[in-house]
């Protein structure tokens, strides 16, 4: 089996500074990444994400405000079937943001595993989409 790196880009309608509300703040990040989001987003923070019932633990790694949150997550009890997560704001092509994720798991996945992720990767950058707009509210 062999590791399968997730790429997925947004284009959001509004600037990057508020993009990165949606992207590096916990209650941002509550909108579109998961249900529920129990970290401080700080370098060396470690929590929870929550979604669809599945717990998972997180390790804010880096940030560079208002440009890049790294961190690296795994299913609670499985660390070696953890990944690190980058996602990144940056202006985008003529006006608003552009919402760029890569995913790169730590242990080798099969097609079946990386096509979930792909598809997860998909209804997020949607879900981000909706509460760029304001479209979507919890």
């Amino acid at each position: 089996m062999e590791r399968t790196t997730i790429h997925r880009s947004v284009e959001l309608e509004v600037e990057p500074a508020e993009a990165w509300e949606l992207v590096g703040e916990r209650e941002g990040l509550e909108q579109w990444l998961a249900d529920e989001v129990a970290v401080d987003v700080a370098p060396g923070a470690e929590g929870t994400v929550t979604d669809d019932g599945t717990v998972r633990k997180v390790r804010i790694e880096r940030v560079e405000p208002g440009r890049e949150l790294v961190f690296r997550w795994w299913p609670d009890g499985d660390e070696d079937q953890g990944s690190s997560v980058v996602i990144s704001v940056s202006p985008g092509d003529g006006s608003g943001s552009a919402v760029r994720v890569i995913e790169v798991p730590h242990a080798s996945t099969g097609p079946l595993a990386a096509c979930s992720t792909s598809l997860r990767w998909e209804v997020r950058a949607l879900v981000l989409w909706t509460c760029s707009a304001g479209a979507l509210v919890r």
